[in-house]
């Protein structure tokens, strides 16, 4: 990490079977994240940050079963959150903040019974759907940060039941009420 890589992540990077940490952040890469990623089925870590990736977040990631730690922010990224993400049963920090996601934070998240940490900030999210935060109210989610998005409508009674949550940041948030 921190070179002066630039191109594109090639597709063939899912042909390594056994790679556990791939670390590319802090160069000038550019295009979309391949999907043959989700073949990296043992893999733990994943750093793409500050980059220039574009395009979407593949489905496919939701297949990377041994993931603990996703850092994608500082890129381009649009589209939605896949439901997909609700798969990474391992997980435990999720960095996907200042990007240009857009939607919903879909309710599969509630099914991250590992995460600790949920970054989403300036991105341009527009809520969550009702029950994304049941299930996590049984977890030790001790950060959650979704500022300057365009939130809209109420807050979940359930946010305010995480019992470990230290960090709630909706600053700069649009219409919330």
């Amino acid at each position: 990490h921190s070179n002066h890589i630039t191109g594109t992540i090639p597709s063939e990077v899912g042909q390594l079977t056994a790679l556990e940490h791939l670390y590319l952040c802090g160069n000038q890469l550019t295009g979309s994240i391949p999907s043959s990623v989700g073949l990296l089925s043992v893999m733990q870590r994943l750093s793409l940050f500050n980059n220039q990736l574009t395009g979407s977040i593949p489905s496919e990631m939701g297949k990377l079963m041994a993931i603990n730690i996703i850092y994608i922010y500082d890129n381009q990224m649009t589209g939605t959150l896949p439901s997909t993400l609700g798969s990474l049963l391992n997980i435990d920090e999720l960095w996907l903040n200042d990007n240009h996601l857009s939607g919903r934070l879909p309710v599969e998240i509630s099914g991250l019974t590992e995460l600790r940490s949920l970054f989403l900030q300036n991105n341009v999210l527009t809520g969550y759907d009702a029950g994304t935060f049941n299930h996590l109210a049984q977890l030790e989610l001790t950060t959650i940060d979704m500022s300057n998005n365009r939130l809209t409508g109420s807050l979940p009674a359930e946010m305010f039941l995480l019992p470990s949550l230290q960090v709630l940041s909706l600053s700069g948030a649009h219409d919330i009420l």
